[in-house]
């Protein structure tokens, strides 16, 4: 049994240095499916959004777009802190990227048309995470509804 939890830790240890070499744009996208599937359900208006986001606004082209969207869903489904994703974005972006990718975050829970409370307690949580203030939390979702 020893044997088998060092193995499963090892393992996960393995994963995550894999994932050390994740692009910026990954790890955006990451954190947007985490806030699509916070309510429980995988809505195709909020992956259309997705989609647009990561065309329009991270200038990924279509050959890429596929390739970052099931990376983000993987990153998502095999990571185990929001904390270790955010570090990432923290180390590299500046406050204005980051309050942006917020903005992206609102934008996605917008999508169709019902901010759920799981939605709203995970980009809050996110967004903590990324040290925004509560202004800037607020700015962010006002930007976001006039989109």
């Amino acid at each position: 049994m020893i044997n088998k939890l060092k193995s499963l830790f090892s393992s996960d240890t393995a994963k995550n240095t894999d994932r050390q070499d994740i692009n910026l744009d990954t790890v955006a996208a990451a954190l947007i499916f985490e806030v699509i599937r916070a309510d429980g359900k995988v809505d195709d208006s909020e992956m259309q959004s997705l989609t647009n986001i990561l065309k329009r606004d991270f200038q990924v082209d279509k050959s890429e777009l596929d390739n970052i969207l099931i990376e983000a869903k993987e990153v998502s489904d095999t990571t185990i802190s929001l904390q270790h994703l955010t570090s990432k974005i923290n180390k590299q972006w500046s406050n204005e990227e980051r309050q942006n990718l917020l903005v992206h975050l609102w934008r996605i829970a917008m999508a169709d048309d019902h901010v759920d409370t799981h939605e709203r307690h995970i980009i809050r949580r996110i967004a903590n995470l990324l040290y925004l203030t509560e202004s800037q939390i607020y700015s962010a979702k006002e930007f976001a509804k006039q989109c």
